[in-house]
């Protein structure tokens, strides 16, 4: 398991089991699965579907604990 913190997600490739994901600074780093928590104007849902729909305010609040 690889946590990344701080990075920008620049690309990322898969095969049929691994996932590499290139960053800005030019590191690499590989796994089963590529989670981008990175909020809701998420840079990496961009790389990952550039012509996906933008977040957009439903009036809906959500809080979890």
């Amino acid at each position: 398991m690889a946590f990344a913190y701080g990075k920008r997600l620049r690309n990322y490739t898969e095969n049929h089991s691994r996932v590499v994901a290139e960053f800005d600074d030019g590191t690499t780093t590989s796994g089963h699965v590529l989670i981008g928590a990175d909020g809701i104007h998420s840079a990496v849902r961009h790389v990952m579907n550039p012509q996906g729909p933008k977040p957009e305010y439903t009036g809906l609040l959500g809080i979890g604990g």
